[in-house]
């Protein structure tokens, strides 16, 4: 006896532009208690499994960029939550920092550019550059200038 799946193996794609919208706009909203959206409650709202939406982001150019908007996006609303949570004395001094420390590290890890605390040194080599003029782009970046009175 031969097995017959009940249900066919790789249904075909539910992707679309309105979908990918959908995703992407929920991860920009906030939710019934103040946070923003995540890709979890996104894709269980549009009834897609979250390894769907990173296979669509592999595919599809337009979803990975609404994504990475989304992700900046949500990383604003997080930073400005920081003062929200801080300012809520109904809860401990030690929850709060808690709350305020994940809120800047989830920021961080979604926007560096913005909301990293490491500094960003462009090392980057252009043709013709000697050593000299790499050391003075790189010097210039770390060092504040020094004026000599």
């Amino acid at each position: 006896m031969k097995f017959k799946p009940k249900k066919p193996i790789g249904a075909p794609s539910k992707y679309s532009d309105r979908m990918a919208d959908k995703i992407t706009s929920f991860l920009m909203t906030r939710g019934a208690d103040g946070n923003p959206g995540t890709l979890y409650n996104a894709c269980k709202a549009a009834n897609i499994n979250e390894a769907t939406a990173f296979r669509w982001m592999a595919r599809h150019e337009e979803f990975r960029k609404l994504y990475a908007h989304a992700c900046e996006v949500r990383s604003h609303m997080l930073a400005e939550d920081t003062g929200r949570v801080a300012d809520d004395l109904s809860e401990a001094p030690d929850s709060r920092r808690v709350r305020i420390d994940q809120r800047k590290w989830y920021a961080a890890k979604l926007n560096p550019k913005t909301y990293s605390d490491k500094v960003q040194t462009d090392t980057t080599l252009h043709a013709g550059d000697t050593l000299v003029a790499l050391m003075g782009r790189i010097d210039g970046k770390t060092r504040s200038p020094v004026s000599e009175d």
